[in-house]
């Protein structure tokens, strides 16, 4: 795999360990998903909400694609380890070189 193109803010530096968690993250978390999974998980998300379950609400939204422009401001700014554990399908489509 080629390394994705670093943050503009350089607040931290990634080892080949970091790299290596970095990409099985990839792996993990980067799951295409239709209009339909997606809302499924928004109504699973609200209604283990509903039932005071706000941790594993907010564990299962983790799982949608994240919004593009959001996941790029975000490492820019943070870096890759901030972003690593989200759903970046969305972010690698509208800027491949950046993730």
């Amino acid at each position: 795999m080629t390394t994705p193109k670093m943050p503009l803010v350089d607040n931290y530096k990634m080892t080949d360990t970091d790299w290596n968690e970095y990409f099985e993250c990839r792996k993990k978390y980067d799951i295409e998903m239709t209009k339909e999974q997606q809302e499924a998980i928004f109504r699973d998300a609200i209604d283990l909400r509903k039932a005071g379950k706000i941790e594993e609400s907010e564990n299962l939204l983790l799982k949608l694609p994240a919004p593009a422009n959001v996941m790029l401001s975000a490492k820019t700014r943070f870096g890759f380890k901030a972003i690593q554990e989200y759903n970046l399908t969305e972010a690698k489509k509208a800027y491949p070189e950046e993730f």
